[in-house]
């Protein structure tokens, strides 16, 4: 992964996990989705911004690891988490837009993890967000499925990256011991 796009991914996550625990330290129980902090915040436009920024500062890194034939799904779920910041009004008049959007995004992205190879780290956060409803008889599982969702994206992008980065660092020592001990016989 690039320096740019490494940059990018964690700004991105700093400002995800910056804005979900001052929302959750400040609304608390009033909160019920992600989504909702535009209409506990006086300042609409902050979710707006908050998500948008959060959706196209995760877009180098993801488009960066995803392989050519599936580079779109990365696309098109950044720009459907776009469209959620840009149609905040999920209880108003952009409510079909707002979670056609947060549906469609969440889908893509899935899809994207199974044919990435990542199809594992959903399955573990799927059965994590079972737990929690068990173990805390959790009723309104929205926020949860959204902090798992993004947790998901950003776990899997940094999996990917590390996975391959050394994959290709091992590979590379492999073809130095090769090609170094197909030169020994010629200086010896």
């Amino acid at each position: 992964m690039s320096i740019f796009a490494l940059t990018c991914y964690l700004l991105s996550l700093i400002i995800y996990i910056v804005y979900l625990c001052i929302c959750l330290k400040r609304y608390g129980s009033k909160m019920d989705c992600i989504s909702s902090t535009f209409y506990l915040n006086k300042r609409k436009w902050i979710f707006s911004a908050i998500i948008i920024s959060i959706s196209f500062l995760i877009l180098p890194s993801w488009l960066e690891i995803s392989g050519d034939n599936y580079t779109f799904l990365a696309f098109l779920s950044t720009l459907l988490l776009s469209i959620v910041g840009i149609c905040p009004k999920y209880l108003g008049d952009e409510r079909r837009i707002h979670l056609a959007s947060v549906a469609l995004s969440c889908i893509l992205s899935l899809i994207w993890n199974i044919v990435s190879g990542t199809y594992v780290l959903p399955i573990i956060g799927l059965i994590l967000l079972l737990l929690y409803k068990v173990i805390f008889n959790v009723k309104d599982l929205a926020l949860a499925s959204e902090v798992m969702g993004f947790s998901n994206i950003y776990t899997s992008i940094i999996f990917k990256a590390f996975f391959f980065f050394f994959l290709i660092k091992g590979n590379n020592k492999n073809n130095d011991a090769q090609t170094s001990s197909r030169r020994l016989p010629l200086f010896s």
